[in-house]
């Protein structure tokens, strides 16, 4: 296989070890400099991309890419550790990141077994999940006491005004169009979390 790379950006920040350590295989160890761990952006092109024996295919031989990063090391062996990045993991990535505690489902029929196990404090259902929609999931959510004070939230590439009635009415309390923005979702934790300390203090 024959490519190239170029127009590279290498960002980094420092974060806390033990958040990144749910994210990491148990055998690999977490490399740190100046006692943090550090996460990695990097944005680039590659090009010419071909089985070293074909000419580059007009319209797939070239994209952009970007991955996310962090350093390991395997028996003493350093390494890079890269982040899945599709929908689900990164938007989970994302929240972890921030300190939430976080139970991944990819269809309804888990989505509603991980819920009732956990019980959490912020539910996010894709619309569009297999076995059972988010619809149907919120419905049967919302039949149970426990999910009284639980904020369900309705993920979805639709967002006219009947997209919104049939969410409320399916008992979500916001409803988001995708894509969405990570940082939307940990404002709307922070502020579930805050409201729930408040209400164990009185």
């Amino acid at each position: 296989m024959y490519q190239s790379w170029g127009k590279l950006l290498f960002m980094h920040w420092p974060i806390d070890s033990e958040i990144l350590r749910p994210l990491i295989p148990s055998k690999l160890s977490i490399d740190t400099f100046a006692g943090q761990a550090w996460i990695g952006v990097v944005p680039f092109t590659m090009w010419g991309i071909r089985a070293s024996f074909l000419p580059p295919i007009p319209g797939t031989s070239a994209f952009h890419e970007l991955n996310v990063r962090t350093y390991v090391h395997h028996d003493g062996v350093p390494g890079v550790w890269f982040f899945s990045l599709d929908a689900a993991n990164s938007l989970a990535q994302v929240l972890r990141l921030e300190g939430n505690e976080i139970h991944l489902a990819h269809d309804g029929l888990e989505a509603l077994h991980v819920s009732e196990s956990h019980r959490p404090d912020v539910v996010i259902l894709d619309i569009g999940m297999p076995k059972m929609n988010g619809y149907e999931v919120a419905r049967r959510l919302r039949e149970q006491a426990w999910t009284k004070k639980v904020l369900l939230v309705a993920l979805t590439g639709w967002g006219q005004e009947e997209d919104r009635r049939r969410a409320a009415e399916a008992g979500f309390d916001r409803h988001l169009v995708k894509p969405v923005d990570p940082a939307l979702v940990q404002e709307i934790v922070l502020s579930t979390r805050m409201q729930a300390n408040a209400l164990d203090r009185e």
